[in-house]
C-alpha cells in the first residue's frame, strides 16, 4: 500500500516509530525549559537559584554567559 505521496505505508509507520522517542524527549526538554509555556526565568528567577547555590551560582553565570550574545543559553548547575 502507498499513500498520497507515494510512500510505503509500512515504511511510514516504521519511521514514525523510529522518531517517536526523539520527539518525546524533545517535548520533555521543552516542558522543562518553558514551564507552563513561558520562559523558565518567568517562573524561577535569579533569587531562587542564588538561595540554593549561593556564590557558586554567580561564578557559574560569569563564566558561562556572554551579555552580548543574542540567544538563549542553557547552563547546567
Amino acid at each position: 500500500l502507498t499513500n498520497l505521496y507515494g510512500l510505503n505505508v509500512k515504511d511510514l509507520k516504521a519511521e514514525k516509530k523510529k522518531y517517536k522517542s526523539s520527539i518525546e524527549q524533545a517535548l520533555i526538554l521543552q516542558s522543562l525549559l518553558f514551564p507552563s509555556g513561558n520562559l523558565q526565568e518567568r517562573l524561577l528567577n535569579f533569587t531562587t537559584f542564588y538561595a540554593f547555590h549561593g556564590e557558586k551560582f554567580i561564578k557559574k553565570l560569569k563564566s558561562e554567559m556572554n551579555p552580548f550574545q543574542n540567544s538563549f543559553s542553557i547552563i547546567s548547575l
